[in-house]
């Protein structure tokens, strides 16, 4: 059998895709040896669009001399889903389909429709004939099927969920302190809930509900300027952040982690009582950070978007909240009580065991690409 090309983003830095693509060629190399991978993350600190061309010339060359040079049987690409990510997706697929070999795209966003829509007609026509040349695209729900509607065949498609590159924990049994214990751990960007989250616990002070609940924030400011309302600079994102706690005297009820890994990352998770994800981010898919909550059987509240669906069961590991809406948020966790969070932290990790383990995942990826 012939060889294999990963190309994807390796990490650091460290986030859901890269070390979702990470997981892949680890449990790729316990089977065989007999692979390559490239990297396409951008190199920290040159972030110009000279360093992003010559970055995109590397991958280039770097695929052309394996599949000139070595007896490559398949490339497998995670592609992009903006306009600067596709002229590299578009070299790296029509050139792996001139040299006949298996093509194995990978999406792990779940904006790929918006990204075609935004796009002119002659465009759209080279992104359907670009991605056509598939073989095969995967997708990690089929909640994201529509991502693609403009690919007709179904038979191109799969569907792989993420695994979370560790084991759960084997011994859980969540607090039975008074006080519950809500967990914000993902990026720190306006469109995925975090200042709704935080005036969420400011109507709740108003409310005088908030003695029942601390909030943990984990995670680094990041900016999506397609989205972001609130701020324009990571600066003043923090800054906010840090006002609403100090103007609205929330101190003894918020605590800021920062970033997270690790041992105290792996303890955030375990002490949370709810995970609390209110999302809207247009790149969101399938959040490896749910998968993180549900193998530590924490009740999961977020919204019910993209492919978060089948990892919260509304009514039976949580609850879904509405977007843009911490009055929701407040009210729904404002009827939380401890029968609750002990019967949604059993379905949380039964449907982690079912549905999202490494060795489901590895095991379902393989086949697609063929080992």
């Amino acid at each position: 059998m012939g060889k294999v090309i990963f190309i994807g983003n390796y990490p650091p830095p460290f986030s859901g895709q890269s070390i979702a693509f990470k997981t892949l060629v680890d449990g790729y190399s316990i089977k065989s040896k007999d692979f390559f991978v490239i990297n396409t993350i951008e190199k920290v600190g040159k972030r110009g669009v000279v360093y992003r061309i010559f970055d995109y010339i590397g991958v280039i060359f770097r695929l052309l001399y394996l599949l000139l040079s070595k007896k490559v049987d398949t490339v497998y690409h995670i592609v992009s889903s903006n306009k600067n990510g596709f002229i590299r997706d578009f070299v790296v697929i029509n050139i792996s389909y001139f040299f006949r070999k298996k093509v194995v795209l990978h999406s792990h966003n779940g904006n790929y429709d918006q990204f075609y829509d935004s796009c002119s007609d002659s465009l759209k026509k080279t992104i359907f004939k670009t991605i056509h040349r598939a073989n095969i695209i995967i997708l990690l729900s089929r909640k994201l099927r529509n991502t693609f509607y403009f690919i007709k065949n179904d038979s191109k498609f799969a569907y792989v969920n993420n695994g979370l590159p560790i084991d759960r924990p084997k011994v859980l049994d969540k607090r039975k302190e008074e006080v519950f214990s809500i967990l914000y751990l993902s990026n720190l960007i306006e469109s995925k809930g975090y200042l709704d989250v935080i005036n969420a616990a400011i109507l709740m002070k108003k409310l005088k509900i908030l003695t029942k609940f601390h909030f943990h924030f984990a995670g680094d400011f990041m900016l999506n300027p397609s989205q972001d309302k609130s701020y324009k600079s990571i600066k003043e994102a923090s800054q906010l952040f840090l006002d609403l706690i100090e103007d609205n005297k929330l101190s003894e009820y918020i605590t800021y982690h920062g970033i997270v890994q690790g041992e105290k990352k792996n303890n955030l998770l375990h002490n949370a009582d709810v995970f609390l994800l209110p999302t809207y981010y247009n790149v969101e898919a399938q959040p490896l950070t749910i998968i993180e909550a549900i193998a530590y059987g924490c009740a999961i509240f977020a919204t019910n978007f993209r492919g978060i669906p089948e990892m919260l069961i509304d009514g039976h590991n949580g609850k879904y909240v509405d977007a843009n809406s911490p009055s929701d948020i407040a009210e729904k966790l404002s009827y939380l009580n401890r029968a609750d969070i002990q019967e949604y932290s059993i379905y949380s990790t039964d449907l982690f065991d079912k549905n999202f383990t490494k060795e489901k995942h590895i095991s379902n990826m393989l086949n697609l690409i063929g080992l």
